[in-house]
């Protein structure tokens, strides 16, 4: 027998949920880096935060530092050992707005490098499902600011702003350079501060420090934004409108960022304010009065309650809203049981 000792290898640990907080930069190669971070200590971490999402916690935070080498062999790693397909798909879904996107791609990374580069073909794997789900977000809202975005002229620039969920502009470069290659323009992402420059052929994404307030349009613009708005009412064929559809292919969120729907806009919000004078007048007045007349689209609303909920329920109706149909619904209760309430009183007494 020999004398010389067995050496067993230390078991490998096992990944385990820590209660722990990653805060990084909010940029990709600070992410890679939290992804290096994960796979070291072979932990999941409780939350992963951006300066701007920091907040209270009681467990503790980790402060991961951006290493370009680290997030290069991260990178690297993703082609070489998962694939082209799934490096792409990371890449892209970190542009995503969802707020614990990053967490949800260390989950798909640890599922990745175990089961190899068919992982993300497993579309209904719990852990590799959301990442479809944020890819199909980015691409329709892709899709939708490819057509919503309304420039205006400013000294021979072209300027616009949006408000998409998803940091998109990225995405949208490719388009609009190949559009508009002999124009000076820039895109304003009010949500995330950010801008798509292009000047001198060149294009470039700047973050930027504080908002941005582009100048008010020129006479000669407003003529021009007049005259578009003339078509698009002039274009539609009043007997086959059709709202939900409508709202189905430019939802009321893109609204305010296009010079056609700026009196749409106007008319839905004055129909919500006579909505909440409803119910006002419901909860704070013993008797039903009249008060000033509202002519919304056609329908005419009137101060008193009661044909007050009616008729905001045929407007709503009309536009196939939801939440205003919800809200007349609720005038009209509200009044009778109101006078249901008073009628009782009345028995008693």
């Amino acid at each position: 027998m020999s004398g010389e000792s067995v050496v067993t290898p230390p078991k490998a640990r096992k990944l385990h949920d820590a209660d722990v907080v990653y805060l990084y930069d909010g940029s990709f190669e600070g992410f890679l880096c939290c992804v290096f971070e994960s796979f070291t200590q072979h932990e999941i971490p409780f939350a992963v935060w951006t300066p701007q999402r920091e907040t209270a916690t009681l467990c503790p935070v980790r402060d991961i530092g951006t290493d370009s080498a680290r997030a290069q062999r991260v990178f690297s790693a993703l082609g070489r050992k998962l694939g082209r397909e799934t490096e792409y798909l990371v890449s892209r879904d970190f542009l995503s707005g969802q707020e614990e996107k990053e967490l949800l791609l260390i989950r798909f990374l640890h599922l990745a490098f175990a089961l190899g580069p068919g992982t993300v073909k497993r579309m209904g794997h719990p852990d590799v499902a959301p990442l479809y789900e944020m890819k199909k977000s980015l691409d329709w809202e892709v899709d939708k600011f490819q057509g919503f975005v309304r420039f205006e002229e400013h000294d021979g620039m072209l300027g616009a702003v949006i408000h998409p969920k998803n940091y998109i502009l990225p995405l949208l470069r490719p388009h609009f350079c190949g559009r508009f290659p002999e124009e000076d323009f820039l895109i304003y992402d009010a949500v995330h501060q950010a801008v798509l420059l292009q000047q001198g052929h060149k294009a470039r994404l700047l973050e930027l420090a504080a908002p941005l307030e582009l100048p008010p349009p020129s006479e000669r613009e407003q003529q021009f934004q007049a005259l578009w708005t003339q078509f698009y009412k002039t274009l539609e064929i009043q007997a086959r409108h059709n709202e939900k559809g409508r709202m189905t292919h430019c939802p009321k969120r893109f609204w305010a960022d296009m010079v056609e729907m700026q009196g749409e806009l106007q008319s839905f919000f004055l129909c919500f304010q006579c909505a909440f004078h409803a119910l006002e007048q419901i909860l704070c007045r013993d008797a039903v009065q009249p008060c000033q007349r509202h002519q919304v689209g056609g329908v005419r609303l009137r101060g008193a309650v009661l044909p007050l909920g009616h008729c905001l329920t045929a407007y709503a109706d009309s536009l196939s809203h939801k939440l205003l149909r919800h809200l007349a619904a609720g005038a009209v209760l509200l009044e009778h049981f109101r006078k249901r309430l008073a009628h009782d009183l009345d028995f008693f007494c």
